[in-house]
């Protein structure tokens, strides 16, 4: 067994010398050439401390720390700008008889992209776990808090999808799509007024040149799911009551704030009930309130709208439990004389 052990450690280790081997025998395929902060790459086995000046190969990961990013610029020309508290690595770096391919995975993060153009086929993927952006000659930012994604155009076109939904959609320059839980991408929109300074900051925060807001920058995913929650509402003034669905969704998963969460949920469980008729959905999203988020003000809308949802779906007598259930919750809620009277009327 000890013998077995030791054979097994030792074959680790030469693959391990052997890959590190491989990387560096291979050209470097990109160059650190601006950095700010604690910013580490890894070429071989282990993290090392990043400098101006330090090469980029295929394979190569690149972290970076709070308050902290990195510009690459590549053999192509193009360049990937790494924003604060970001993982990314290189996984395909080829050109070859006027073929370019590039894949770039993004662990969680900030990146601004931006592709020179090329003369031939090009194919330029950046990769999170939910979510695919298929790049053309293009500048593009794209933010991942796992499991949300969120993809801005600068200038140029950029059709992305998900792994589990791969019809793609197509953004082109100032839109905006986003997605969470590897769902499918909401349809593509013009930035609304009311995020423009949210997307300033991601954009900012993704530029070597720009002074960072720091501050800012560590309460984005709090101003995004503020943001969504409006756009949520915006989105069922335009009657996209699926998209609205997604973006309260995204709104949740984009914070641990428990009033928020709480909002997105009731807001999510809303639209199944009036606008799509949903009715086990919306019972759902209501009833994660009451279970996961019980000491928010939103539980009391939460329950009183799973109680008018049984109401007005003739399921008197959930509604009857729901509604003594509100009185003992909230004697002295908003809704109290309304479900004392549809108490009465059930009895």
């Amino acid at each position: 067994m000890k013998l077995y052990v030791f054979a097994l450690a030792a074959i680790t280790f030469l693959i391990t010398i052997i890959h590190s081997q491989a990387i560096l025998a291979k050209e470097p395929v990109g160059v650190i050439i601006a950095i700010q902060g604690k910013v580490f790459v890894k070429n071989t086995k282990r993290w090392e401390r990043a400098t101006k000046g330090t090469q980029i190969f295929e394979n190569s990961f690149v972290r970076t720390s709070k308050k902290s990013r990195a510009a690459i610029s590549f053999k192509d020309g193009s360049r990937l700008i790494i924003g604060d508290s970001s993982i990314v690595s290189i996984e395909k770096f080829l050109i070859k008889k006027g073929k370019r391919k590039i894949d770039i995975f993004m662990f969680k993060g900030k990146i601004r992209n931006i592709i020179s153009p090329f003369k031939g086929i090009s194919n330029i993927q950046v990769k999170t776990q939910g979510a695919i952006a298929g790049v053309r000659g293009t500048e593009f930012v794209m933010y991942h808090k796992p499991p949300v994604n969120i993809i801005y155009i600068l200038r140029g076109k950029v059709k992305a999808s998900t792994p589990k939904y791969p019809q793609e959609v197509t953004l082109n320059k100032g839109e905006i799509t986003e997605n969470t839980q590897g769902r499918r991408m909401i349809t593509p929109d013009k930035v609304p007024d009311s995020i423009k300074e949210a997307i300033e900051l991601l954009v900012k925060s993704t530029d070597a040149k720009i002074p960072p807001q720091w501050v800012k920058s560590e309460k984005l995913p709090l101003i995004l799911a503020r943001w969504n929650i409006n756009y949520g509402h915006y989105l069922i003034d335009k009657h996209k009551f699926l998209d609205a669905a997604e973006v309260f969704q995204i709104a949740h998963d984009l914070t641990q704030d428990p009033e928020i969460r709480a909002e997105s949920l009731v807001n999510k469980g809303t639209v199944y009930d009036k606008f799509l008729k949903d009715y086990p959905k919306a019972a759902f999203e209501y009833r994660k309130v009451l279970v996961y988020y019980p000491e928010t003000r939103f539980a009391e809308i939460a329950l009183f709208q799973l109680g008018i949802l049984y109401w007005e779906t003739e399921n008197y007598q959930e509604a009857k439990k729901i509604f003594k259930r509100y009185l003992i919750f909230y004697p002295h809620g908003k809704h109290r004389e309304s479900v004392e009277s549809l108490l009465k009327r059930i009895r």
